[in-house]
């Protein structure tokens, strides 16, 4: 879902927030961490620069979010969660809503 919010020149922010639910384990990748590592970043880089190519670089923001909750009686300390958030300011809130749906869409399949 795209949200949108104006501010008081008229401008208008479009965005949307997605949780990556989940994170390959690297032995899935390599059963070599080092290898596994290069894999990973370079699948990361191919996703980011495919965003670039594909987007219009000028008032868009990519980002992802790390959340971070305290548990207890679990292995680790605190529960992490991970957003991918797409923010477009522009003028025309259709054209924006427009432009954040097509990546969430294409990255979707």
């Amino acid at each position: 879902m795209v949200r949108k919010s104006f501010s008081a020149d008229g401008s208008c922010v479009a965005y949307t927030i997605a949780e990556i639910t989940g994170v390959p384990y690297y032995e899935l990748m390599h059963r070599i961490p080092e290898k596994a590592c290069e894999m990973n970043q370079n699948f990361f880089t191919q996703f980011l620069l495919e965003l670039f190519r594909s987007s219009e670089t000028e008032n868009t923001a990519f980002e992802i979010i790390f959340h971070s909750t305290p548990v207890t009686n679990q292995t680790y300390a605190a529960q992490v969660r991970m957003y991918f958030v797409i923010r477009k300011l522009g003028q025309n809130p259709d054209d924006l809503v427009s432009y954040i749906e097509k990546p969430v869409c294409h990255h979707k399949e």
